[in-house]
């Protein structure tokens, strides 16, 4: 994995297997450190069926306050389930591609740390880019090509082609995904790695991707990393 992100790990994160219960409660209790900033109690409530959200949509998730990694197990379950495969061998090497995703999320957080974003469109920039890259970096490690075919052609990832573009989900995971994987082509893993260290402000906004994902532009905006903002 390390080979495939091209980037050595600076301390490994634990990986930790955990109910859907618990990772929802884990994340609100991350939530609730940080709803100062929220003052609006309708903010607090978007924020909060956002997270239920992704939580329903997720294997597992990297926390970066306390740089562990949560598999959702009870999630996991559902997804075998769901693609009437048993439970084996196959259940090892499903949660291997995706901790790979995760370990990828740790690697952004040591070689790409960031401060906060100024507003909702670089949020929505920062997190496409973000989970475009793990995404990359999980399908070029994930060892077991049946595995990883059982994840692309999961409901997880069809899903995004019958939601609005604006969805969180479709933006985060299908829109950065063919940007980042297009960087990879052209310059290799290293472009992506490139394009994280950009200032947030020089980064391709969110109508830029969608308009990508469609094919207008060819060549989604990036400017260049020494250009003021």
């Amino acid at each position: 994995m390390e080979t495939a992100a091209q980037r050595p790990f600076l301390v490994l994160p634990p990986v930790l297997s955990v109910s859907r219960a618990q990772a929802l409660a884990n994340l609100e209790q991350q939530e609730a450190q940080e709803a100062e900033a929220r003052i609006q109690a309708d903010q607090d409530k978007a924020r909060h069926e956002e997270i239920l959200r992704l939580i329903d949509h997720s294997l597992a998730f990297y926390s970066i306050p306390e740089q562990k990694i949560y598999v959702i197990s009870t999630n996991i379950g559902d997804f075998m389930e769901s693609t009437g495969t048993t439970v084996g061998p196959l259940l090892g090497s499903v949660a291997r591609c995706v901790v790979a995703h995760e370990l990828t999320h740790a690697l952004q957080h040591q070689y790409a740390h960031r401060s906060p974003p100024k507003s909702d469109e670089e949020q929505a920039s920062l997190l496409a880019m973000w989970e475009g890259q793990a995404h990359l970096v999980a399908q070029r490690s994930c060892a077991d090509p049946v595995a990883w075919q059982l994840l692309e052609s999961s409901q997880r990832l069809d899903v995004l082609s019958s939601l609005e573009p604006e969805d969180p989900i479709a933006r985060y995971y299908g829109y950065g995904f063919a940007f980042m994987s297009t960087l990879e082509r052209r310059g290799g893993i290293e472009a992506t790695w490139n394009a994280l260290l950009l200032p947030l402000c020089s980064w391709p906004r969110h109508a830029a991707m969608l308009a990508f994902q469609r094919g207008e532009p060819r060549s989604p905006p990036v400017r260049g990393a020494h250009r003021s903002c």
